[in-house]
């Protein structure tokens, strides 16, 4: 299983007093051996604001959206069914606020909203909504982080990220019938926590 990846990026900033605006774009395009989508190619962008509201306040806001699309002569229904292959339309938006009250004390405190919706053909023709492998996924993610700096040798910091991940896989039984519809309805959950000095 081999392959090679090209990717482009385009990105510039723009300052207006304490607010910095962002914008970036990118284009990959990979190509594979031994898969069913031998080229896969992803189009973003992302645009981004920062504010510098105080000297002890910056709050950080984004928005990220993107698509991918398989390629090749063996994209069929199964490719559909592969993570990494279908064809996928991903939003992502976050937030991000630092509060530094004083130079030995720093709280971070962020949130990750991600949607993921898999662009699959109807599998029964004119029948809308029967369309079967991954439909959808939505990611969460929360974290919290504190750094400490009693004194210029020492630095301690402590993080939490809790994160709750859903996905709707949909698949046939008993044939390709809206009657043998099946929605299988996933969901995980995770708790991240680090120290370090």
């Amino acid at each position: 299983y081999g392959y090679k990846t090209g990717r482009f990026d385009a990105s510039a900033s723009y300052d207006i007093k304490a607010l910095t605006l962002e914008g970036a774009y990118r284009h990959s395009k990979t190509d594979r051996t031994y898969r069913e989508a031998e080229e896969v190619t992803l189009d973003g962008f992302t645009v981004a604001a920062m504010l510098h509201a105080k000297d002890w306040l910056n709050v950080r806001a984004s928005l990220d959206d993107s698509s991918r699309i398989p390629g090749g002569p063996d994209v069929t229904a199964a490719t559909r069914l592969q993570a990494d292959e279908a064809e996928r339309d991903s939003t992502r938006v976050g937030v991000d606020v630092e509060v530094t009250p004083s130079s030995k004390v720093a709280f971070i405190l962020s949130y990750v909203r991600r949607e993921d919706e898999y662009t699959n053909p109807d599998a029964v023709a004119g029948v809308s909504g029967s369309a079967y492998g991954l439909i959808e996924a939505k990611y969460d993610s929360f974290t919290g982080e504190i750094d400490l700096t009693p004194s210029e040798r020492l630095e301690i910091g402590a993080y939490y990220t809790y994160e709750k991940n859903l996905s709707t896989t949909q698949a046939f039984s008993g044939g390709t019938t809206v009657l043998g519809l099946l929605n299988f309805a996933g969901s995980d959950e995770t708790d991240t926590f680090g120290a370090n000095a």
